[in-house]
């Protein structure tokens, strides 16, 4: 099997720009958080998500111009509730990316702070 064409997670692409695209079935909204730094608590730039923009099927692509190398990001997703259903959404908590490249050692965040223990940064290009 060959790679695939529109690969999850973070990609290289032009202008120094990145592609983030992540798979959620019942998601019916997001955001793509930007962080300079893997402990900054709030984020350099938000994007919201539009789901009839940036959805196809369950994906969920977003192309960024011009973002600095080793930029840290995540994501808050929002959804229905229901434990019952399997539904754990919550759009208070910063989700990692699964497909993510883990940072290297020693940039691991060194306090116990929930939201820079969740961040994950850009793979080289």
């Amino acid at each position: 099997m060959g790679e695939s064409p529109h690969p999850l997670g973070s990609a290289p692409g032009a202008r120094r720009g990145r592609t983030f695209r992540f798979f959620l079935e019942n998601a019916t909204g997001a955001e793509l958080l930007l962080f300079r730094r893997h402990d900054d608590a709030d984020p350099f730039l938000t994007i919201q998500l539009d789901p009839y923009v940036n959805k196809t099927f369950h994906f969920w692509p977003v192309y960024v111009r011009n973002l600095p190398p080793g930029t840290h990001y995540g994501y808050r997703v929002d959804g229905p509730s229901g434990l019952s259903a399997g539904h754990r959404f919550n759009r208070r908590k910063v989700l990692i990316d699964p497909e993510a490249i883990p940072m290297p050692s020693g940039s691991a965040p060194t306090r116990a702070d929930p939201k820079t223990m969740l961040s994950v940064r850009c793979a080289p290009s």
